[in-house]
């Protein structure tokens, strides 16, 4: 029988996780599974050989100055056994609710970065400058690790950050195809998201209501 992918998730008291891969990178997490939040893997600095992981059983190399975009429902998977630190970077986490809090503007912001339907699921940068593009991630780093933690703070430096990497990632233009503009997007993300693990005729048809 085949066995079910385990699903992740973050919970209410823990809505965001900001956190070095060489300091959490785990073996629980290697094999196939799926979250009900958002990811951002960013890879910093990577030693030269195989080193991969799967985004909805799709292969993408590891590659310093790559920041992968991982969507709520999606598969994902590291092919390795073992990390011995053959690769560095950050993994946030987050969740809908945290990050959104009834902002309609940067729900679609999102969209443009977490697409499931692009084949380019990810952004470059030169990790020379890594800090230097992404100024606020430091500072993120650094609010998340307080012991007292400011969560409208780490909202709005997290937030900066996707407005960063938004910028880089409509430079490249890798999401031109589509009209962000459209809220019809955004409900059928929804759908999906929601209806992913069943198969059934419904959200075939409420797809199209929503088109």
């Amino acid at each position: 029988m085949k066995q079910d992918i385990p699903h992740y998730i973050l919970l209410e008291n823990d809505q965001v996780r900001v956190s070095r891969l060489e300091e959490k990178h785990v073996a629980k997490y290697f094999p196939t599974h799926r979250h009900k939040y958002y990811e951002l893997v960013i890879i910093t600095d990577c030693l030269e050989g195989s080193y991969s992981h799967n985004i909805d059983f799709i292969t993408y190399p590891l590659q310093a100055g790559r920041i992968y975009f991982i969507a709520p429902g999606q598969a994902h998977a590291w092919n390795i056994k073992q990390y011995n630190k053959e690769y560095k970077g950050f993994l946030v986490t987050f969740n809908e609710d945290f990050i959104l809090n009834g902002n309609k503007l940067l729900e679609r912001e999102l969209l443009k970065l977490f697409d499931p339907m692009d084949t380019t699921p990810y952004i470059e940068f030169d990790p020379k400058y890594f800090y230097e593009t992404f100024p606020t991630m430091s500072l993120l780093e650094m609010e998340y690790l307080k012991k007292s933690t400011n969560y409208p703070l780490l909202r709005a430096l997290l937030e900066t950050l996707l407005h960063y990497m938004s910028a880089l990632k409509l430079k490249h233009k890798h999401n031109e195809t589509l009209d962000f503009n459209c809220q019809r997007l955004v409900d059928v993300r929804k759908l999906i998201e929601k209806h992913y693990m069943i198969c059934q005729p419904f959200l075939v048809q409420r797809i199209k209501q929503v088109l």
